[in-house]
């Protein structure tokens, strides 16, 4: 199956597992017209609205192609933010290494439109045309991805270095051997690393955001003490939690 032939699928595929909104923006114009999501309906209703007259829709195009080429330019990863029609929603650019694939819009509640997203985001890259579609497949069939978008909106919520897979499992309704084997199908890695780079990720966060010393973000993230964090955070991000604070201008009380 073509990679953009997956898309739709795809896509509809986490809306009703998530109750998200997800369209997704080819770099390749081309393509649009296998995409119907793309020209007839965003986010919500006021992005249908102000895409319904050929002077909106340009609008928005001129305004992709701008913000396109500044997150290349920048290599800015993602975020939440109010698009030019004032929606609300986050936006993905995705990219495979460094050849940029597209952009995901997003809209839904946070937790559950981060899950949506990154897996949407994870399941793209697996169908490019480099790495073949058996990935964005397996997502775009099993019924079992509601409770994966279900336990990583879990670990949005509450990022912790103490939640078990046993205690996720049981939360979205599956034993702990069919969540293990339908995690690391979907997301292509196992829970357990998941959780250590989103911990990790939501550490670093909290360095360069907050002036919380290291032993509050390490009680607050649920490891055991400030060495469990400096030995997890190293072993991701390369260097300890301070030097990390340094290196981006933030500074503990």
């Amino acid at each position: 199956m073509h990679f953009h032939s997956l898309i739709p699928a795809l896509l509809a595929d986490l809306q009703l597992a998530s109750g998200c909104r997800l369209v997704w923006k080819d770099a390749d114009r081309a393509i649009d017209a296998l995409l119907p999501e793309t020209a007839s309906r965003h986010s919500t209703r006021v992005c249908l609205a102000t895409k319904a007259g050929a002077v909106g829709m340009a609008r928005c195009r001129l305004a992709d192609e701008h913000d396109e080429a500044r997150w290349r330019a920048s290599g800015w990863v993602g975020g939440w933010r109010t698009c030019h029609a004032g929606v609300c929603e986050l936006v993905l650019p995705v990219r495979d290494g460094t050849v940029y694939l597209g952009t995901l819009f997003v809209a839904g509640s946070r937790a559950r439109a981060e899950a949506a997203g990154r897996l949407a985001a994870s399941a793209i890259v697996a169908a490019a045309p480099a790495r073949g579609p058996a990935r964005a497949l397996a997502l775009a069939t099993t019924a079992r991805s509601q409770a994966v978008v279900e336990a990583i909106a879990l670990l949005e919520r509450r990022p912790d270095a103490r939640l078990r897979a046993a205690a996720v499992a049981r939360s979205v309704g599956l034993s702990r051997s069919r969540f293990a084997h339908a995690f690391a199908e979907v997301v292509g890695e196992p829970f357990v690393r998941y959780r250590a780079r989103r911990v990790a990720a939501e550490a670093a966060r909290l360095l360069a955001a907050t002036t919380l010393p290291v032993a509050g973000i390490a009680a607050r993230l649920g490891y055991p003490s400030p060495e469990y964090l400096a030995q997890a955070f190293r072993r991701l991000h390369g260097r300890s939690p301070s030097a990390f604070r340094r290196s981006v201008g933030a500074h503990a009380p």
